[in-house]
């Protein structure tokens, strides 16, 4: 459970959510990544949705037990609900973990961000697979522990990545910034 807790707060180590006004978690399922963001940002508002409505009640009551507000759990499918005028393009952050592959995650997510926003994916392991088959052509940039060390070295990856030299950042937090989409970065953790 404490991994599912530290997994839902990585989204904060690549995105500072202090300017956020909305976030939506698509296929929150038992509230990760949404209700722990919610709890530790009181401030923002959140949607969750779910396409199980057992899922949803759930939500709803712990939602009541934490007397949490700005928070709603809704029923539907994302398919359905990127259509609608009431959540498309509304949301600063659209974010899912464990729902789908990356691909059909952008499908699914990017209807839901707004100008300017972002869509946060938290994959696993399997993400170096996806992102070769959903970006082929995509400038990779692989950190690991020896190549961050330093926080000079690692300032300078991050301005390489934030000048365009680098596509996708992959490590401990992974960046794919600009592909494909004109006005959303996509940003997954792992």
């Amino acid at each position: 459970v404490i991994k599912h807790f530290v997994d839902s707060l990585a989204i904060s180590n690549v995105y500072n959510m202090i300017p956020v006004k909305n976030v939506i978690d698509i296929g929150t399922g038992a509230g990760f990544p949404g209700m722990v963001l919610k709890i530790f940002y009181p401030d923002i508002q959140f949607t969750l949705l779910d396409s199980l409505n057992k899922r949803v009640g759930f939500l709803k009551e712990v939602a009541n037990e934490l007397s949490l507000n700005k928070i709603e759990a809704v029923h539907g499918r994302a398919e359905d609900f990127g259509k609608s005028e009431d959540y498309r393009e509304k949301y600063d952050i659209a974010c899912a973990r464990a729902v789908a592959n990356l691909s059909s995650l952008i499908e699914l997510c990017i209807p839901f961000v707004k100008p300017g926003g972002y869509f946060i994916a938290l994959k696993g392991s399997e993400i170096e697979e996806e992102l070769k088959a959903t970006f082929p052509d995509a400038r990779v940039l692989r950190l690991d522990a020896d190549s961050t060390s330093s926080r000079d070295s690692f300032s300078s990856y991050l301005d390489d990545f934030a000048n365009g030299k680098y596509d996708i950042m992959l490590g401990t937090q992974m960046v794919a910034k600009g592909l494909d989409f004109k006005d959303v970065t996509v940003v997954g953790v792992l």
